[in-house]
């Protein structure tokens, strides 16, 4: 919903109030905004109010200097309007107290109405409302970063001087950002294709941008390999300066695509013109027989279409309708026609009415429109948000928009196709988030995996949490998680009295599913602890593990807050303790448009049609209604 929030001098750190104006009907406050940079204390950043979030400091906007400690201040006359960011430019030359002096020049930003300190942390902070629209309210936005870095919710960022408090995970965290933030900006700035006409403003937006969308998820990945790296902030900056390298075309086609704006999702949804578009494996109808046959692998197309959707009635959800273009290792060849793509079977549990059910079973699922945005329901319980802004890219040539449409796997281009085209009116590219909301019930949205084998203590006659804890505990036993059981876990300590305890997680992704089981040197060392507490809904008992560093690390694309553990039944009908998720209240989860289809883009169908054609593939089969 729209931030109403008008900022208050109480806001501010105050050291002066100056009232002046006449007749004493109306007064002028100026206000000193005062606080600390920090990466290091950092000693010769300009310090701005940013009033036209252009992520520079431009001749006009309110300004000081950071000096000894990062300490800065400056005076403003007047409203600050809601959504403005105090910005930090750190130039090159600066002096960072505890790392020397700055190489590579980067921005810090943070919520003006939390003006205490500027640092890494506080940027992500700033960038989240900034990519909302700033419809996201500073502790809305806090929320979604803290999940995002795996921190405890009594942490803080905003305000949080963590050299002074010694804080060294977080000052860690903080270096492995910066470090990110300057690489990032110095690669964009430095690149002699698509990038070589930003502007500095353009430049400055996209580094930030790249770190929270791109690097945010690896940050544990970079943690964790610091004993690989004799020097972790030259291995951050020689891999973040890659991965931009790699991104480069995709950094600039978001650029290009625009700011976002937020628009009525009922004129879109009811009028069907939002597609989904994004590679991935399925299960489809190779033969048109209304029968799975096959796993293809291709782009799938998502027709998203609510024609009785409206901002006050919950609307029944149907599957959205769904086709797969197969694709595969010779993408130079153009695939003869769309395929009609099946759910899998079974689907994922979800938590509901405090049980575990079948998402395919969920008797009542809908979806309200408000703003923009389209609030889903399970049995009236508003369990996720997905939220839109619009970017018209009409006139704008193709390449700009989808820049490697028109190229095979071969690197090549397809014949006939011409990034220069000109796409037609009408041509919308969106930014997407996925957002779970403050009050969800049970504090998350709790998910377990649909599995065909017998769980985590399958043949045993006690499938239960309890029996769970023992085998993985006293019996020293140990499971796993993720791609290739690359993370292992045991219990390393509980108290049932007090329901909570401690998982030891192990790094194996140097081994495979079947190999962890003999090579038990790896648990030799002492592995990463984490917390975990057993939690019940009515009668459904949950053991919910912290997420590990390493899992993060071996796995940077699955988002998650949390492990969840329960009992539920297997494709077979068996009971088991099966693995699962937890996104807490206030995660959000935010897909900029960058025109990757590996990504998974969301634009209008006239966009998506007109990159079809210019590679002559088959037109998207839309329903016959939508024709």
């Amino acid at each position: 919903m729209p931030n109403k929030f008008k900022l208050t001098l109480a806001g501010f750190v105050m050291l002066s109030l100056t009232a002046c104006g006449g007749g004493g009907s109306s007064s002028t406050y100026t206000s000193t905004i005062s606080g600390k940079v920090i990466d290091g204390y950092i000693d010769g950043a300009e310090v701005c109010l940013d009033l036209n979030a252009n992520y520079l400091c431009d001749d006009g906007e309110p300004n000081g200097r950071s000096g000894s400690g990062g300490s800065y201040s400056f005076t403003y006359t007047g409203d600050i309007p809601p959504g403005t960011q105090v910005l930090a430019e750190v130039p090159a030359g600066a002096i960072d107290e505890d790392r020397g002096t700055v190489a590579k020049s980067y921005n810090l930003m943070t919520p003006a109405e939390s003006p205490g300190v500027v640092t890494p942390l506080t940027t992500l902070v700033s960038a989240e409302i900034l990519s909302s629209g700033k419809t996201l309210t500073v502790t809305e936005a806090e929320t979604s970063v803290k999940l995002s870095l795996n921190l405890v919710s009594t942490d803080t960022i905003l305000e949080n001087d963590f050299v002074e408090s010694e804080d060294t995970e977080l000052q860690g965290t903080a270096e492995v950002i910066a470090t990110a933030l300057a690489a990032s900006k110095y690669a964009i700035d430095n690149d002699d294709g698509r990038a070589e006409d930003f502007t500095a403003s353009e430049t400055a937006k996209a580094a930030v941008e790249f770190v929270k969308t791109q690097v945010l998820p690896l940050i544990e990945t970079y943690n964790t390999n610091e004993e690989e790296a004799l020097d972790i902030a030259k291995y951050v900056d020689e891999e973040v300066t890659s991965l931009v390298k790699g991104k480069i075309n995709n950094i600039v086609a978001g650029t290009n695509s625009g700011d976002g704006e937020a628009l009525d999702l009922v004129e879109v949804f009811e009028s069907g013109t939002l597609m989904n578009l994004y590679e991935s494996n399925v299960k489809a109808d190779t033969d048109d027989n209304g029968v799975v046959d096959a796993e293809v692998k291709g782009i799938v197309g998502e027709l998203i279409y609510t024609p009785d959707g409206n901002e006050t009635d919950a609307t029944k959800f149907d599957e959205f309708f769904r086709a797969i273009l197969p694709r595969g290792g010779d993408q130079d060849e153009t695939p003869s026609k769309w395929l009609t793509v099946f759910e899998e079977d079974g689907q994922d549990y979800t938590l509901l009415n405090n049980q575990w059910i079948l998402e395919k079973e969920i008797p009542n699922r809908s979806i309200k429109l408000k703003e923009n945005c389209a609030l889903l329901y399970n049995d009236d319980e508003l369990i996720y948000e997905y939220c839109f802004l619009s970017k018209d890219v009409s006139g704008k040539a193709m390449g700009d928009i989808i820049p490697d449409f028109c190229i095979n796997s071969k690197g090549e281009e397809y014949n006939g196709c011409d990034i220069n085209t000109k796409l037609p009116e009408g041509s919308i590219a969106y930014d997407f988030t996925l957002a779970v909301p403050d009050d969800v019930e049970n504090g998350g949205v709790y998910k377990l995996w649909f599995d065909d084998w017998d769980g985590y203590i399958g043949g045993d006659s006690n499938q239960s949490i309890d029996n769970f804890i023992e085998v993985y505990g006293t019996l020293d036993r140990h499971g796993s998680v993720g791609d290739e059981c690359n993370t292992t876990f045991k219990v390393h300590s509980y108290d049932d009295k007090t329901g909570k305890g401690e998982m030891e997680w192990f790094d194996t992704s140097s081994l495979d599913c079947s190999s962890i089981y003999s090579d038990s040197h790896i648990f030799d060392a002492e592995g990463e602890i984490q917390p975990f507490e057993v939690v019940e809904f009515g009668d459904t008992k949950i053991l919910k593990a912290k997420t590990s560093k390493v899992f993060r690390a071996n796995n940077p694309d699955e988002r998650l807050t949390a492990h969840v553990f329960a009992k539920t039944k297997n494709s077979n009908g068996l009971e088991g303790i099966f693995g699962g998720k937890v996104l807490e209240a206030g995660y959000r989860q935010t897909v900029p448009f960058s025109g990757d289809t590996a990504v998974g883009i969301f634009a209008s169908r006239i966009l998506i049609d007109t990159a079809f054609k210019q590679i002559s593939f088959p037109a998207f089969p839309y329903p016959d209604l939508m024709k």
